[in-house]
């Protein structure tokens, strides 16, 4: 079993047992909530309790889960490379974050962050459509949340060999408390500025901005940006 933080930004030919074809599959991962945020854990209903989510070796099943790519990086719950990507990053560099883990230094950070960062021109290609749009968040997400409960996509589905491509535009000072409050009530789909494809492909191209997110986990990236879906490739103890 892992904990949930080490679950996530394994590339691909990792050790984890992510199969790009259905033959052959052995093993199922068993996730321990130890995370920052635990969005994965929470989206699949794998109890916090140490004792209990230890127990779904014996008393859970194996429900088989999509698996994203993002630039060869695997991720389980959400990626991106908007607001939600340079916030991973100034995290991971904060002497806050690395003097207190968890959520709490997030906040903090996010406020100030929220002021100096500066959306840029993308052009979005997906089988669907062809989207040019200065987005605040741009995420592609295989289950609803990001973590500590804030939901970006509601309604996801991590077994319908689909990721939700989620943008929010428009996130000006007066619209930030209303994003923030319908994303940790589950409602930000009613947010007028927020736009969502489901897809199996997105091509992002036009970025200046060299960070990306893999479930939360920061990495640089130069040039476009290719993500996709790999249909039930992981195997995960669920509760039953």
């Amino acid at each position: 079993m892992l904990l949930e933080g080490q679950v996530h930004n394994k590339p691909r030919g990792g050790p984890l047992q992510v199969q790009e074809g259905r033959e052959g599959r052995a093993t199922a991962l068993g996730v321990i909530p130890g995370g920052s945020g635990n969005g994965f854990a929470m989206s699949l209903g794998i109890p916090w309790d140490l004792d209990q989510a230890v127990g779904l070796v014996k008393e859970g099943r194996v429900r088989e889960i999509d698996t994203g790519v993002i630039c060869g990086r695997y991720f389980f719950s959400t990626a991106g490379c908007g607001f939600d990507a340079h916030l991973s990053r100034k995290y991971n560099e904060g002497g806050l974050s690395k003097k207190l883990r968890g959520l709490v230094p997030y906040f903090p950070i996010a406020m100030v962050e929220f002021f100096r960062y500066r959306v840029e021109p993308v052009v979005i290609r997906t089988g669907l459509a062809t989207i040019k749009a200065a987005p605040f968040l741009l995420t592609a997400a295989n289950t609803e949340r990001y973590g500590g409960g804030a939901i970006i996509a509601p309604g996801a589905v991590p077994d319908d060999g689909l990721l939700d491509v989620c943008i929010i535009s428009d996130a000006g000072v007066l619209n930030a408390p209303s994003i923030a409050a319908r994303l940790f009530s589950g409602k930000i789909d009613r947010f007028k500025g927020f736009e969502r494809v489901r897809t199996d492909t997105v091509e992002i191209s036009g970025r200046d901005s060299t960070v990306l997110h893999a479930d939360g986990e920061p990495f640089e990236w130069t040039g476009d940006v290719s993500i996709s879906v790999l249909p039930k490739s992981l195997g995960v103890l669920v509760p039953a």
